[in-house]
């Protein structure tokens, strides 16, 4: 185990000659660049900035390592992502990274306290389409680690990481956002929501007038939706626009029953006993 400089360290060995008094202490500015580097690759992002702080060695390493921040951003972003990336006005790979995850973060926070509800609550879909302007333009780095890798992410809030992955360009195959969502152990990617739509009409032929409103109702889980309708995801996107007159949108879970039902339950054994 490595320790950073200044704290105590586990021992190795026997040898005299060590200048923090333990003998045999390893520290990670006494290895070989090689595996400071290996090491490095190793970490996760959060984990590089918080070290930064316990070394000036392992801050100089890391800040200067264009190529490590390079790779960085090649595993992080898509291939589809990184030409967006290398316009930005930042001039190094470092500096690409950190706004990026920085706005993914912010555009997330922003987002949440919109979506959250519980289960069965009917959302209006204006409300839906603000939160999805908010997370406009994050990537699916972001949807991955701020949204499907937390826990209390609700239901719509991972919806709307989905739709920004599978319908604002650039697009990401709905395989992967399936493999994304489990891989990043996603629990409400099996929860199922419903989307209402009320479709203007259609003309008649033999009227002068258009035919009553159409109500389409769309249900399944995430992960379901995803695969087998991929489209809806594009339907979202554009909102309440053109043919559709009205949307929305609500996460489906267990019915509640209502307070009076338990005092019928008791009143029930009461007459039993």
């Amino acid at each position: 185990r490595l320790h950073p400089p200044n704290t105590p360290r586990a021992t190795m060995g026997s040898s005299p000659e060590s200048p923090f008094g333990a003998p045999g202490a390893i520290t990670f500015d006494s290895l070989p660049l090689e595996c400071q580097r290996a090491v490095i690759d190793r970490l996760h992002w959060r984990d590089v900035l918080s070290v930064e702080q316990t070394s000036t060695h392992f801050a100089n390493l890391v800040r200067n390592d264009e190529h490590m921040w390079r790779v960085r951003c090649e595993s992080r972003f898509t291939s589809e992502e990184l030409p967006t990336l290398a316009e930005d006005e930042a001039t190094t790979w470092r500096e690409r990274f950190m706004r990026s995850v920085r706005k993914g973060m912010k555009a997330v926070s922003d987002a949440r306290p919109l979506l959250v509800c519980e289960d069965n609550t009917v959302v209006h879909f204006k409300r839906f389409e603000e939160a999805q302007r908010r997370l406009e333009g994050i990537t699916f780095g972001d949807v991955r680690e701020f949204i499907a890798a937390e826990r209390t992410s609700p239901t719509l809030l991972v919806l709307a990481g989905m739709v920004e992955c599978m319908a604002r360009e650039p697009k990401v195959q709905p395989a992967e956002v399936v493999c994304m969502l489990r891989d990043s152990g996603c629990v409400a990617g099996g929860k199922s929501v419903r989307l209402t739509q009320w479709l203007l009409g259609r003309l008649d032929p033999s009227s002068p007038f258009r035919l009553r409103n159409e109500v389409v109702t769309h249900e399944g889980s995430l992960e379901q939706l995803a695969v087998d309708n991929p489209r809806l995801f594009e339907v979202m996107l554009r909102g309440i626009k053109y043919e559709v007159r009205d949307m929305e949108v609500r996460a489906i879970g267990p019915e509640k029953k209502p307070w009076w039902a338990a005092i019928g339950t008791q009143m029930h054994i009461a007459q039993a006993a």
